[in-house]
């Protein structure tokens, strides 16, 4: 006698079921929800946000006046140098000393002129750009010309890197030459 057993067909048939089930069962998992919540827990919609812009500009009005220059430009003459000069600038070379004239009240252009010193560092390979660095001196009461011989090299020779002159000049009020002129 054998003890081998065959299945059935009611055996296959709902082990067959029993399959289905379990591959239903793992799609329906995978498949995305789409759930409800209750009208209390649903989100609701912000109130619309109204935007009140000012009014645009009248576009009648007229442009503000063009700004006149009271009176012209400084005026600059050459001259020699009142201060001493480093070893490695040479007047007429690579310094050129001077100074410009303005007046002194600038709102009043028939107030008197007043000389301000000025030196123009020419750039050493002579290929400076067009627009120079303006050196202003920190103060009150300092002078950019006075010490120029001894500060020359670690101030103003490294600014050079920039490819462009150096314009020192003595403010109003300080350093050489600021006289009166009538």
């Amino acid at each position: 006698m054998s003890l081998s057993r065959k299945p059935t067909r009611t055996a296959r048939g709902e082990n067959l079921a029993l399959l289905a089930l379990i591959v239903i069962l793992i799609l329906t998992a995978c498949e995305p929800r789409q759930t409800q919540l209750p009208p209390t827990l649903a989100p609701t919609q912000p109130p619309p946000v109204t935007v009140t812009l000012p009014p645009p500009p009248p576009t009648n009005t007229p442009a503000p006046p063009t700004p006149t220059p009271t009176q012209p430009p400084g005026k600059f003459i050459g001259s020699s140098c009142p201060f001493k000069l480093p070893p490695s600038l040479n007047e007429g070379v690579n310094v050129e000393c001077g100074y410009l004239v303005v007046p002194s009240d600038r709102s009043d252009p028939s107030s008197p002129g007043l000389q301000l010193a000025v030196a123009i560092l020419r750039h050493p390979e002579g290929d400076a750009a067009g627009d120079p660095i303006v050196y202003l001196e920190g103060g009150p009461g300092g002078s950019a010309l006075e010490f120029l011989n001894l500060v020359y090299d670690r101030r103003y020779a490294p600014v050079f890197e920039a490819g462009r002159d150096i314009i020192l000049f003595d403010q109003r009020g300080d350093g050489f030459g600021v006289e009166r002129i009538h």
